[in-house]
């Protein structure tokens, strides 16, 4: 039986979320909904511009003209074949609300792994247009996450709350927080600075070969999303611990969690080798 800080934590949560209910709304703005994660991409094809919006609830594609209004007609059909792991769907597209096509799919149980799609349109220029797109449906890229694995505003060194008024700010696809309008001027001054300050920072080791994340490893953690040890998400205590076993990195949940894949590195290690060969859809 496995004993570590997991466990008392995982008891401790449960009454934590019962009175996170009963208490003020506003105390969860900056969480984001944790039963429909969402991922989004888009792709030009002629003069039509096709967004593919990707949620635990199924599939929407937009199809927008040259003037970036909605395109809808009753010719519009299409189907998309997934590819989860080893595992292989397909659904056939039919008109939807607030889009041109959609398949309602249960895809809550593939959270955490990549998903990649094949889409197949007909009735566009009289022609089938085909395209391909990766996603990945994660919880652990939102942003009351990757504050706790920035922890502090680099200009000021204040400590970031996720109750706090901080600012998020993007460069070059990398996310980074500040905690005031003013902090927020200095880096646009010099972005790539604190860029490299963030995601080039030394962890903190907590013990001999086991470091606590830093906002560089925020996708790598999402990629894992769940601790090989209990099988839970990663930020079940607080910000993930990645543990250096045999030249690769695996992230647990806590120091007790460390030890066990520390102890037994290879069975881990094929743990999560495995982890995208069988992922059973709901349909």
């Amino acid at each position: 039986m496995l004993t570590c800080q997991c466990a008392t934590t995982m008891r401790a949560a449960a009454a934590f979320v019962a009175v996170l209910l009963a208490g003020e709304v506003a105390r969860a703005q900056v969480r984001e909904d944790s039963t429909n994660f969402t991922d989004s991409s888009s792709v030009v094809l002629n003069d039509r511009t096709i967004e593919t919006r990707v949620s635990t609830q199924g599939f929407r594609i937009a199809v927008y003209n040259a003037d970036g209004e909605l395109f809808r007609s009753s010719s519009l059909i299409g189907k998309i074949h997934l590819d989860v792991g080893k595992k292989s769907y397909d659904f056939k597209l039919v008109p939807v609300a607030n889009a041109s096509l959609g398949a309602d799919v249960d895809l809550s149980r593939a959270v955490g792994y990549e998903l990649r799609i094949a889409v197949e349109l007909e009735g566009l220029h009289q022609k089938t247009m085909n395209y391909a797109a990766i996603f990945r449906l994660s919880s652990l890229l939102s942003d009351s996450f990757l504050l706790k694995l920035q922890r502090r505003c680099p200009v000021s060194g204040k400590e970031l709350q996720a109750t706090d008024n901080q600012q998020k700010l993007v460069f070059e696809g990398r996310p980074l927080f500040v905690c005031c309008d003013g902090c927020a001027a200095v880096v646009n001054r010099d972005p790539q600075k604190y860029l490299d300050q963030l995601y080039s920072e030394s962890p903190r080791e907590s013990r001999p070969g086991v470091y606590e994340a830093t906002l560089a490893d925020a996708e790598a953690i999402a990629r894992q999303e769940r601790c090989p040890v209990l099988d839970e998400r990663l930020d079940l205590v607080g910000v993930p611990l990645k543990v250096t076993v045999d030249g690769k990195s695996v992230f647990v949940a806590c120091l007790g969690c460390a030890k066990f894949v520390q102890s037994e590195p290879e069975k881990y290690i094929t743990k999560l080798a495995q982890k995208n060969e069988q992922i059973p859809l709901q349909r």
